[in-house]
């Protein structure tokens, strides 16, 4: 599971609407999370991968997501299913089973970075597009 939060932080005497900000960095937050989820999910080159077994793509099915919002922050939370696919930790998890490491699959801490810059870059463009009108 990986929890990126974005806390807003809102000057006084602002001179854009709060609202729109909210909502604006709402739908950062829930692409934040479509975007992780397929990066995680992605297979490295099966020829990476010299085991010889048959890809079901069930652990590329265990990855989900979800977003939440209250008055004070937003989550974006993306997970592994265990009981979907038992063996999520080794391949993807913290700590990486070698083998895995190896073959270039991406694991959580490779989505953190990604979720985490992907949510500066993002919530910073929109704040900038909302405060220079």
């Amino acid at each position: 599971m990986v929890d990126v939060r974005v806390i807003p932080v809102i000057p006084e005497g602002a001179e854009f609407n709060v609202r729109e900000l909210i909502d604006a960095v709402k739908k950062d937050a829930r692409q934040i999370a479509a975007d992780g989820k397929r990066f995680i999910a992605t297979y490295p080159p099966q020829t990476l991968v010299k085991t010889g077994y048959v890809r079901t793509n069930t652990l590329k099915r265990s990855w989900s997501s979800k977003t939440r919002a209250t008055a004070k922050e937003i989550t974006v939370e993306i997970g592994s299913n265990a009981n979907i696919a038992p063996y999520n930790q080794v391949v993807q998890g913290d700590p990486q089973g070698k083998l895995f490491a190896g073959a270039k699959w991406r694991n959580v801490d490779d989505l953190e970075k990604k979720a985490r810059s992907d949510a500066e870059k993002r919530v910073q463009a929109t704040v900038d597009r909302l405060v220079r009108r």
